[in-house]
């Protein structure tokens, strides 16, 4: 019955770990579905013919991952690889939403109030429209601005805030809210907003509430509870084998040779769901030689949850098997 607990434990925690520290499921893809020279050819052809220096490939296969490449150099003539860093452009929006939301849930923000109320200084071209743009506006695109009629040109060291109070030449090319209107500053006036609310640039808010964020955090401080107590109960079944001689030889056969498969059966499925989840992440890359060399530096949690999971029980099994095979568990 302890076994099955620790099995249920262990399988139960690195399910959710699964989620934390493998985050992106993608399964062995070998060989892809398509014939690679020919994307390759195709590449460094609009390469040459767009004057592209480098890019980076990804090719999906519905939720697995059939091929990476990188082509030509990255800045200061680097090799391109698929894990070279780009700017990620307009994707920062998702995390300017998110720290937004996470301040209209602590009620910092009211998602209807116009934005001078957070930015008294704020305006555009049309001062009546500066005091009916609201949060909810900027975050759906739909404040009446666009890029039409914005065509101020920034330098390159202008702040969040510069850009903002540049938005007083703005012409507005809708009524406010009446239409959906893309428009990047929208999102420039929404960090700021961020900003004046917590205290912080937007950098130190994102950094601490997002990418490290409370999920994160208590994750961490929970493996090593997890671990700890798995510790514990491991040392615990150690002590107990002094006297599982004694106690074998009031059991049936049956009940012997479970409570020995059981040492080798359990910890090996933890085994097999941990490397199915790795090897999920790393994909076509993953190769078993090498990830068992560098796990312990690479994913040191998930090979400790793993040392404390199976190698006691394992040791635990060779040691059973070992008087079963030696017959001191021979009825008298």
């Amino acid at each position: 019955m302890r076994n099955i607990f620790l099995l249920l434990a262990t399988l139960t925690m690195i399910a959710i770990l699964s989620g934390w520290t493998v985050p992106v499921q993608a399964a062995s893809v070998w060989e892809p579905g398509f014939d690679a020279q020919v994307l390759d050819s195709y590449v460094e052809g609009q390469m040459s013919k767009h004057g592209i220096k480098g890019i980076s490939v990804a090719v999906t296969e519905g939720t697995d991952i059939a091929y990476l490449k990188g082509y030509g150099t990255a800045r200061d003539d680097h090799p391109m690889t698929p894990h070279t860093p780009m700017y990620i452009g307009s994707q920062s929006k998702s995390f300017t939403g998110l720290a937004i939301a996470q301040l209209i849930e602590l009620g910092k923000i009211d998602p209807n109030d116009p934005v001078q109320t957070y930015l008294p200084w704020f305006k555009v071209a049309d001062s009546e429209a500066s005091k009916q743009i609201t949060v909810n506006h900027l975050l759906h695109h739909t404040s009446g601005l666009s890029e039409s009629g914005f065509t101020a040109i920034l330098p390159e060291n202008a702040s969040a805030e510069d850009a903002v109070r540049t938005l007083a030449s703005a012409q507005l090319t809708a009524p406010v809210g009446a239409k959906h209107q893309y428009f990047n500053y929208g999102y420039v006036v929404l960090t700021v907003i961020i900003e004046e609310v917590t205290g912080q640039s937007y950098e130190e808010y994102v950094q601490q509430h997002i990418f490290e964020g409370w999920s994160v955090k208590y994750m961490g401080w929970g493996l090593l509870v997890f671990v700890l107590a798995l510790g514990i109960f491991q040392t615990r079944n150690l002590f107990l084998l002094c006297g599982w001689v004694a106690r074998s030889r009031e059991w049936s056969t049956a009940k012997v040779s479970w409570d020995v498969a059981s040492n080798f059966l359990i910890p090996t499925i933890i085994l097999i769901v941990v490397f199915s989840q790795i090897k999920a992440y790393f994909g076509y890359r993953f190769n078993l030689t090498y990830q068992l060399i560098n796990m312990s530096c690479m994913l040191t949690d998930i090979t400790i949850l793993m040392i404390v999971g199976s190698v006691p029980d394992h040791l635990q099994g060779f040691v059973k098997l070992f008087w079963i095979l030696s017959e001191k568990t021979r009825k008298a």
